[in-house]
């Protein structure tokens, strides 16, 4: 029995981690998008109860089996143990790399929350950059859907200038952060600088003097805009170390009270408005964020 059961265990700890279909199982079970750490957390999973395997059937059960003849249980252990070693060393192994990754765990923890704490402060740059980006186009989409004809059309704010204070602090805790902040503020890089690569077009816009383009350009750039901040207001609640982060899907409501905050007019921009709804889509497009259940109207 001891025998059948020792090499049933090792055919298992060779074979098992090697199956494809039930790494995958353990994949889904566990949450685990990597598939070298589901073959390393399972393989490790598997070790473990090969061990305490072998402890029950080559250790405890000779004991049950032969005390008080100590003779017989002697000789088990004897026949055994090459063996017993291997899985004493396995054993140990096991501890180590069980300290190994606690300690990786605590020294992450660790990083994170510095990372965390330095984030706020990023934010809120970005924060200052996106309001006044926000007042800018605002000012130009007012003034150009009110001009008629080829006019210039000269906004007495200035556009700002892009920032880039938060590159170091967002780098930092892409290294640390869970998942589903890590999208967020890549997708918060990412479209700040295809924003910023748009904006610097509105001078030339704003020289050719055609209002019905000016505008249009205007309304993508205050679009654009909006989800950015509205990602940038979902990290704010990540580096206050609250104990979630929000992942629903963003609606168009997210988006005009991101607007509205500096825009208080936003209600009465018809045109400005239309295009929320396809900024909300093109937000939640990149990302399987949660769907927001809502009643089906009955038939």
């Amino acid at each position: 029995m001891t025998e059948i059961f020792l090499v049933l265990a090792i055919i298992g700890i060779i074979a098992l981690p090697l199956s494809s279909p039930l790494m995958c199982v353990y994949m889904k079970i566990g949450q685990i998008r990597s598939r070298s750490r589901a073959l390393m957390g399972l393989g490790y999973l598997l070790s473990v109860v090969v061990v305490f395997g072998w402890l029950g059937a080559a250790i405890v059960w000779p004991l049950l089996q032969w005390m008080p003849d100590w003779d017989a249980v002697l000789t088990v252990y004897f026949d055994w143990q090459t063996l017993n070693a291997s899985m004493i060393a396995l054993g140990a192994g096991l501890m180590v790399f069980t300290a190994t990754q606690l300690d990786a765990i605590e020294r992450t923890a660790i990083a994170r929350r510095v990372a965390q704490a330095r984030l706020p402060k990023a934010l809120s740059s970005l924060w200052e950059y996106f309001d006044n980006s926000i007042e800018f186009f605002g000012e130009v989409y007012q003034r150009a859907e009110e001009a008629t004809g080829i006019v210039r059309i000269e906004p007495k704010l200035a556009l700002p200038d892009p920032t880039s204070e938060h590159e170091e602090i967002f780098a930092e805790n892409l290294g640390v952060a869970p998942e589903n902040v890590c999208w967020q503020l890549q997708m918060v890089m990412s479209e700040l600088q295809i924003f910023e690569v748009n904006a610097r077009k509105t001078e030339e816009m704003l020289a050719k003097g055609v209002p019905k383009y000016i505008a249009l350009h205007a309304c993508k750039r205050l679009a654009d805009l909006a989800i950015i901040k509205a990602r940038v207001g979902r990290l704010f609640g990540y580096g206050r170390l609250e104990a979630a982060f929000n992942s629903a899907a963003f609606t168009e409501s997210d988006l005009k009270e991101q607007l509205a905050l500096v825009l208080p007019t936003v209600s009465d921009l018809p045109k400005l408005l239309a295009a929320l709804p396809g900024a909300a889509k093109k937000a939640n497009s990149e990302k399987p964020y949660e769907t927001r259940k809502t009643a089906e109207p009955k038939q």
